[in-house]
């Protein structure tokens, strides 16, 4: 494997150089690597590691979404002959810790069976203090198409006007992201790492885009102000600007001029065709809006009460928007999230009513990416793996940033197929939106798709990270003590049983397992995940 290697220079203390023409600082991800100090991130967020570490990562950096094989880093690392695959092994475990420190980082070194290492990431060379974006014609097309939809601007700093900012924030990102070919920063991440004291093109270099729209608005009472810039950051000049003054029933109709001048712009700027299809949406209500934003809000601090108001928000919605097919369908998955969950008095009749939710959305929209989503989520967490596989492949096809759709689809596939680009799928929605609300559920899924698998030793620490992200929700819990059932370990096992019984009583491993075998029943390792869950229920007993 000549064309994997990276050649470099051994030194008398027996750890390898990567060559004077490596960078000694560069950007993994938009995170900060300084190989000179050692150290992988800035400011107080900064890990130092090891000299054969931040080798292993250099070495991993000359050749990003390529395998570099075992024999190739063994080679680098250790030019005297000294280490193995013990060592390497060892090396490889201490950087992935280092990364999980950064959410940007923490799934990028990817084990491939039988080959090597590979790192799933975006490098940038920086000079100075600046990153050299690759140009266009050197076929860096995801740079070059990518794009940020930055918090818009409430000039009237209104409290009952919040819902309209940050909604049209929401909307034109979600939007833009079902253009093909267009790569969309995911609206959680902009929120995260969004410092408006900062300049355009440190914020977009921080998050890792080449375009920055910015808007602001203003309101009285029906009246509203709408200011947009697009700039492309490589250079600082201004793609594109627009003024709306409008009124508020018009809303809808200026997100869609908006989205059709920033892709025509872009489209002018790169000399590239995008092809951009404006949803078909209902009259605008400020009533239902402000609805849909608010749940969106709350899913940031998910749990049974946040999961309970969210059910009653949108019910107040339909009882006055009956045919509103996005109420229909977030409906559906939270009465579905909630029957899985254990949060609903009577699964049976929340479980009817989700499907009747969800087939009148479909009925009234049946090409929109987010009514399609949402029948996929509702059908997975019934247990329809098949229909729920086909319905998310249609999301994705309309909505290819949908991180959400992509990580439950990885998941299904795990499940049906057994086969493992489910979990890379999962991997990669993770990467490309760390900061989102369902982020914390993305490590559960990654994980029970190991455990469907029957692959319990990747599926434990991959438990350890969903208790991490969402130490209030058992089901972690209950998965880690799967997996440690799995490896043998009935003690550890135990504990993390004891620990799942803390949130919701003892009750709770038995009704895991019965959930948990609904799903597996549909895999070809169904007798093999029942042997493993039956041995939680005289556990938890002990």
């Amino acid at each position: 494997m000549l064309d994997e290697r990276v050649p470099g220079n051994a030194t008398g203390n027996g750890i390898a150089q990567v060559g004077k023409d490596f960078p000694s600082r560069f950007l993994i991800n938009n995170i900060g690597v300084r190989t000179a100090s050692h150290i992988i991130g800035d400011g107080d967020n900064a890990v130092r590691v090891e000299p054969k570490v931040m080798t292993l990562l250099q070495l991993l950096s000359r050749s990003p979404n390529r395998i570099v094989s075992r024999d190739a880093l063994l080679e680098e690392i250790w030019p005297d002959g000294l280490g193995g695959d013990e060592s390497l092994t060892r090396l490889i475990y201490q950087l992935r810790r280092a990364c999980r420190s950064f959410p940007a980082l923490e799934n990028v070194i990817t084990t491939v069976s039988k080959s090597g290492y590979r790192l799933d990431a975006t490098v940038q060379v920086l000079e100075g203090d600046t990153a050299i974006a690759p140009s266009f014609a050197d076929g860096n097309r995801e740079y070059n198409l990518s794009v940020a939809v930055l918090p818009v601007t409430d000039h009237d700093n209104l409290a009952e006007n919040g819902y309209l900012a940050d909604g049209l924030s929401r909307d034109l990102t979600s939007l833009l992201a079902t253009t093909p070919m267009l790569f969309v920063a995911p609206y959680s991440s902009v929120l995260a790492l969004y410092d408006q004291s900062r300049p355009l093109d440190v914020i977009a270099r921080k998050i890792g885009c080449r375009f920055i729209l910015t808007g602001s608005f203003r309101r009285r009472d029906e009246q509203i102000i709408l200011r947009f810039e697009l700039v492309d950051t490589l250079d600082a000049s201004l793609a594109w600007s627009g003024k709306y003054n409008s009124v508020l029933d018009q809303f809808f109709e200026i997100q869609n001029d908006v989205l059709l001048s920033v892709s025509t712009a872009i489209s002018t700027q790169l000399r590239y065709s995008l092809s951009l299809s404006l949803p078909e949406r209902q009259p605008f209500r400020s009533d239902v809006y402000r609805i849909l934003q608010a749940t969106e809000t709350l899913r940031y601090r998910y749990g049974k009460e946040t999961a309970q108001e969210i059910v009653a928000l949108l019910q107040q919605g339909l009882a006055d928007n009956p045919d509103n097919a996005v109420l229909l369908a977030g409906l559906a998955v939270q009465l579905s999230q909630n029957v899985v969950s254990q949060w609903e008095p009577d699964p049976v009749a929340a479980r009817i009513s989700a499907f009747q939710h969800i087939d009148r959305a479909l009925v009234l929209e049946p090409a929109n990416a987010e009514v399609l989503a949402s029948a996929g989520v509702v059908n997975t967490m019934f247990h329809q793996p098949k229909e729920a596989i086909a319905l998310l492949r249609r999301a994705i096809v309309l909505d290819p940033n949908n991180a959400h759709a992509l990580a439950i689809l990885g998941w299904q596939i795990c499940l049906l197929e057994q086969n493992p680009e489910g979990i890379r799928m999962i991997e990669a929605a993770e990467k490309r939106a760390p900061h989102h609300p369902r982020f914390g559920l993305w490590a559960t899924y990654r994980a029970t798709g190991h455990l469907f698998m029957l692959d319990y030793e990747a599926a434990a620490p991959a438990c350890e990270q969903a208790i991490l992200r969402t130490p209030d929700y058992y089901q972690p819990r209950m998965s880690l003590a799967w997996a440690l059932v799995g490896l043998g370990e009935d003690a550890k096992a135990l504990a993390s049983i004891r620990k799942a019984e803390a949130f919701e009583g003892e009750g709770i491993t038995c009704k895991f397992v019965e959930e948990i075998r609904q799903w597996s029943n549909n895999s070809p390792n169904a007798a093999q995940c029942a042997e493993a869950l039956e041995k939680l229920i005289p556990l938890s007993q002990h």
